[in-house]
């Protein structure tokens, strides 16, 4: 039996064989080998087990080669990975290091005569001088006498807590106007009327209303949608405005009278006894100068008088 050589050859080509696949030059050939320099073969029992072909490239060569680059991929995808996960905490180190809000900020407070703390009722009465911004959660009630700039609550009261006066107002029989004098048409089924406009008791307006000059709106009247008058508007008792009521001048509601939008007057508003502005689930605004409230009155939302506001 023929062993071996001992000497290590530059492999590149193992072919295995048998009696039944002799190994030719063919084989070699077809193994993309064409000019093999040495074989050795170990044969058993008469039968060839193996053949190894050497060639003139060592096989040393190959491999290491293959494994430097492999080594240079893996530090290459390390360092990046690094880099990638280090990132995200550049910030963090940054702030730590330099701390943009190294120094302290002043804290300005406020008087305690422009801020009260947040209480769920509170209660403005006479001869007190009441802060600049009133705000409560639940209510607030101005006492007749009491001088305020600034209410916010979801009900505020003058003068007197009534409820239930304002459940008992009664919804009165109206005829609507299906054209105005000295209107025209304007907006989504709206008017505009040039000059003065005096609307009889009862009336019931559908859609948004333009004054160029003064509205008087009788009692018991409707007027569905906004409202706003470049002259004064007197609003007549029991009368009520689903939408915003704008003017330019003063503007006077009597008694329950009900506007469900912001009121809002360039000069001063008067509110009668009754007045309700604004609904609870839905809270409004009644902004002017000045603005004097009578006992019964009530707005849900915010009263702002920039000037001077009074309960009679």
């Amino acid at each position: 039996m023929t062993q071996p050589s001992q000497h290590r050859l530059p492999v590149e080509k193992v072919v295995y064989a048998s009696n039944e696949f002799p190994v030719q030059r063919s084989v070699l050939q077809t193994q993309n080998i064409v000019e093999p320099v040495s074989v050795a073969c170990g044969q058993r029992a008469g039968r060839v087990t193996f053949v190894v072909v050497s060639c003139s490239r060592p096989c040393c060569e190959t491999g290491d080669g293959m494994s430097d680059a492999t080594n240079i991929l893996s530090v290459v995808f390390f360092v990046l990975t690094s880099i990638l996960l280090a990132l995200p905490f550049y910030p963090c180190w940054h702030e730590w290091r330099q701390p943009v809000d190294a120094r302290t900020l002043a804290l300005q407070l406020t008087p305690t005569l422009y801020a009260m703390p947040m209480s769920p009722q509170l209660r403005l009465v006479k001869e007190v001088v009441t802060p600049a911004v009133v705000s409560a959660s639940v209510r607030i009630l101005a006492s007749s006498g009491s001088q305020f700039q600034k209410l916010t609550a979801p009900t505020v009261f003058f003068g007197r807590a009534d409820t239930e006066r304002i459940s008992l107002v009664r919804e009165p029989q109206r005829t609507v106007l299906l054209t105005l004098q000295h209107a025209k048409p304007w907006g989504d089924r709206g008017w505009r009327i040039d000059g003065d406009c005096r609307i009889a008791d009862a009336q019931e307006v559908q859609g948004p209303l333009v004054v160029t000059g003064e509205l008087a709106l009788g009692a018991d009247c409707l007027i569905a949608g906004d409202v706003k008058a470049y002259g004064s508007v007197q609003v007549g008792p029991n009368s009520r405005i689903r939408g915003a009521l704008f003017s330019g001048q003063s503007i006077a509601l009597h008694e329950d009278a009900q506007v469900e939008g912001p009121v809002v007057s360039e000069s001063h508003v008067v509110l009668g006894s009754g007045v309700v502005i604004g609904r609870p689930e839905h809270p409004s605004t009644l902004s002017a100068p000045n603005v004097l409230a009578s006992v019964g009155a009530v707005v849900h939302g915010t009263v702002w008088a920039s000037q001077s506001g009074q309960v009679l």
